[in-house]
């Protein structure tokens, strides 16, 4: 099998806080489930007819369904939904960014490319900086000489002072970043590929307060219509999720 480039930049797309929960969901932590009257799935969906997003409501003390709002008036096709089922409708979603073995073996040798690529990017735009920083720092040796040997007055040298430290302070920021900024891409990346291998039978055995977390994770919004759900992923799952569908990007 031919190993193939991946062209699309991962993105870095959710804190480490919020992602290190799902991870631990997805790790078999799972929480248990919590009494009372406790609706996981409220506000996760809006209609694709009127817009109004679903509620939990609780039936005969037992039974959980959700169903819309109807802030905006009723419309065919507008019943309830039991919790079970609606659980069942976001497997799909789910689904579509699930990767098997294969593919996800092939987009892990795509990403090392892109690393190495972006290391190497990423050490060129570094020694830049440096070199930046290094000849602030000589003007501002040459500045203080030229002070202490009484060839500038004091108002031209506090203003040039002012603004080789303001320099300094701008490049230091700058190569701080592009350190950070490229290694949280890195590491998210790698974590967000081992999640999305199992993520299917990883979302079936668990429970409702951690499918919700699930869905939350991936996906800002669900839209309904008719019995289908239509998510919005966030990044990198919408890239995953453009590349499944499109076989053409799949490894041969």
């Amino acid at each position: 099998m031919e190993k193939k480039t991946v062209s699309r930049k991962p993105s870095s797309f959710t804190t480490k806080k919020i992602f290190d929960k799902v991870q631990n969901i997805l790790t078999g932590k799972f929480h248990p489930h919590k009494s009372g009257k406790v609706f996981y799935f409220n506000n996760l969906i809006k209609c694709g007819v009127c817009s109004c997003k679903f509620l939990g409501e609780e039936k005969k003390n037992k039974y959980k369904y959700y169903h819309r709002t109807f802030s905006k008036g009723r419309h065919p096709g507008s019943e309830y939904i039991r919790e079970e089922r609606l659980a069942e409708m976001f497997e799909e979603p789910i689904k579509r960014i699930t990767l098997n073995d294969e593919i996800a073996e092939w987009l892990m040798e795509g990403l090392k490319g892109y690393r190495k690529d972006n290391l190497e990017l990423q050490g060129r735009r570094y020694n830049v900086l440096k070199n930046q920083c290094d000849k602030i720092n000589n003007r501002l040796s040459k500045l203080y000489d030229s002070k202490f040997d009484g060839e500038i007055n004091e108002d031209v040298f506090k203003a040039k002072e002012e603004e080789y430290k303001r320099q300094l302070i701008e490049i230091k920021s700058q190569m701080a970043s592009v350190q950070i900024i490229n290694s949280n891409v890195n590491e998210y990346s790698y974590r967000t590929l081992e999640l999305s291998k199992d993520l299917y039978s990883q979302y079936v055995r668990t429970n409702y307060e951690d499918k919700s977390k699930i869905l939350k994770f991936i996906a800002s919004n669900y839209v309904l219509n008719d019995v289908s759900l239509y998510p919005t992923y966030r990044k990198p799952f919408t890239f995953i999720a453009e590349g499944l569908s499109h076989t053409s990007w799949l490894p041969r």
